[in-house]
C-alpha cells in the first residue's frame, strides 16, 4: 500500500467492518451443543439449525457469513471411515446423455426432455425495480436510505436462493439419468462482451479534427447493443458457468462423469451422418 501512495497510485485504505463479508475458524475451536454454537472471541450463540451432523464426523473449518437477510454458517465435516467413490472409466459407462444449454430452454437433452428456463430475474424484475426507485428517493447517508437498500439486496438474494436451488436440482437429476454427462464448452465471457464500435466512414472528415466535439469523425453507426443488452440479461441469468460447475461436482461425488465438448455446429450437426444443416 505504502509502494502505491509514493508511486502516486492513490491513497491507503483503513480496514472497515463493511469491507469483510466473511470470517473463518480453524478445526477444533468451534463447538456444538443442539442449536447453540460457541464462536470464539464472540461466545454462544443461537442458531437455526438446519440438518443434523451425522455421527462419526468431526467438525473441520466453519465459515460465517453475512448474506442481504442475515447470518449465515456453514461447516465442513469429515470422516475418514467413509469411502471414496472412484471415477469410472469410459469402457464402464452404460448410459451417456448430452446437454444443449439454451436460454428459451435451460437445458434440451439427448433423450428428448426439455428443463424449462424459470427466469427467476425477470419474475422479480418489477419488485426490485419499485425498490430501487425506493431507495434512490431517500436522503443520502440516512438510516432510511440504508433499510431501503436492506430490501433491495433482499430481493437480489431471493434470485440468487432460487436459482442456486433449481441448478442443484437440476444436476442431481442429470447424475440419476445417466453416467456420462456430455455438456459444452462454452465461452460465456465472449458471448456477452459489448459489440464493436462502428464508425461512420462516409461522412469522416478527410482533415484532422483533433477530436473536436461535433466533428464529422465523431459519428458512430448503429451496431445492435442496445438489442444485445437483453440477450446478455437473460444469459446471466441462465447462470450457465455455475450450472456446469454443479454438474460437475455432483457428477465427481456420485463417481459420474462429466465432459465438456467444442459448442461448435452441435446443434447444427446430424449425430448419424455428420451432415451440418442451419
Amino acid at each position: 500500500m505504502s509502494e502505491n501512495f509514493f508511486d502516486g497510485r492513490g491513497y491507503p485504505k483503513f480496514k472497515t467492518r463493511q469491507r469483510f463479508k466473511s470470517f473463518s475458524y480453524p478445526p477444533n475451536q468451534v463447538k456444538l451443543e443442539k442449536n447453540k454454537v460457541y464462536l470464539p472471541s464472540i461466545g454462544w450463540m443461537r442458531f437455526f439449525k438446519s440438518r443434523s451432523i451425522p455421527d462419526g464426523f468431526s467438525l473441520k473449518t466453519v465459515t460465517i457469513r453475512s448474506l442481504a437477510d442475515g447470518w449465515y454458517m456453514s461447516i465442513r465435516i469429515e470422516n475418514t471411515e467413509v469411502p471414496q467413490l472412484n471415477l469410472q472409466d469410459l469402457g464402464q459407462v452404460k448410459t451417456t446423455i448430452g446437454c444443449d444449454l439454451g436460454i428459451k430452454k435451460l437445458l434440451a437433452l439427448s433423450n428428448g426432455e426439455l428443463i424449462e428456463n424459470p427466469q427467476f430475474e425477470k419474475r422479480l424484475s418489477k419488485r426490485k425495480t419499485i425498490r430501487q426507485r425506493r431507495a434512490s428517493r431517500k436522503k443520502r447517508g440516512s438510516s432510511n436510505q440504508k433499510k431501503a437498500y436492506a430490501k433491495l439486496a433482499r430481493v437480489d438474494q431471493k434470485i440468487v436462493n432460487q436459482r442456486e436451488d433449481y441448478q442443484w436440482k437440476i444436476a442431481h437429476h442429470l447424475v440419476r439419468l445417466a453416467d456420462l454427462i456430455v455438456l459444452e464448452d462454452l465461452n460465456i465471457q465472449g458471448m456477452i462482451r459489448k459489440c464493436r464500435a462502428k464508425q461512420d466512414e462516409k461522412a469522416s472528415d478527410p482533415a484532422p479534427s483533433h477530436g473536436a466535439p461535433g466533428s464529422a469523425s465523431s459519428k458512430f453507426l448503429k451496431n445492435g447493443q442496445s438489442a444485445k443488452r437483453a440477450l446478455n440479461r437473460l444469459i446471466r441469468d441462465c447462470s450457465w458457468g455455475n450450472l456446469t460447475e454443479k454438474i460437475e461436482s455432483v457428477a465427481a461425488k456420485f463417481g459420474s462423469i462429466c465432459l465438456k465438448v467444442n459448442p461448435k455446429f452441435t446443434s447444427q450437426k446430424c449425430s448419424h451422418c455428420g451432415h451440418i444443416q442451419k
